[in-house]
């Protein structure tokens, strides 16, 4: 038996996103509560994508963990395709069944502002073909190397096509 087998045999594990918890809040003197946050290199390589921008590209490599960077792109062009095509925050929760703060979205307007949407088609259509060629081990470069790739092919920062 694994080491994880061992540990909640006898345990209740949990998992909310709803809002934070805290002690007071749960009517046991037993229970603990683990907090996972994403870092925050994340959100700024998120918020620094935009055309001819080479930001994108040094976020990449500040970050640690890399393992879910091509969900969060997924995630992020596929709300800036539907702020760029005049989808309300509400109609946009509905789609994605996330909540959205005003604040947030107010970002998303902005930084679509920024784009054409054939671009972020084409965007969203490579990233999910990285997706699958990963998938089916058809590469064996990384996701991080790949968005890479892919951001200097649809960003075109100035920097990288001289």
């Amino acid at each position: 038996m694994g080491q994880l087998e061992k540990l909640i045999t006898d345990k209740t594990i949990i998992f909310w996103e709803e809002e934070k918890l805290t002690l007071g809040r749960l009517k046991s003197s037993e229970i603990s509560i683990l907090e996972f946050k994403l870092p925050a290199t994340l959100f700024q390589f998120l918020d620094s994508i935009s055309p001819r921008s080479i930001a994108p590209l040094f976020f990449i490599r500040k970050m640690r963990d890399k393992t879910a960077i091509n969900w969060h792109l997924l995630n992020r062009i596929l709300l800036l395709i539907l702020a760029k095509n005049n989808l309300s925050r509400q109609e946009v929760q509905e789609v994605t069944k996330k909540a959205i703060a005003s604040w947030q979205w107010q970002k998303i307007l902005t930084q679509a502002r920024n784009f054409q949407l054939i671009t972020l088609y084409q965007m969203f259509n490579s990233l999910l073909k990285v997706d699958l060629m990963k998938k089916h081990g058809k590469t064996e470069a990384d996701y991080a190397s790949l968005i890479e790739l892919l951001l200097i092919k649809y960003l075109r920062p100035p920097q990288m096509i001289q």
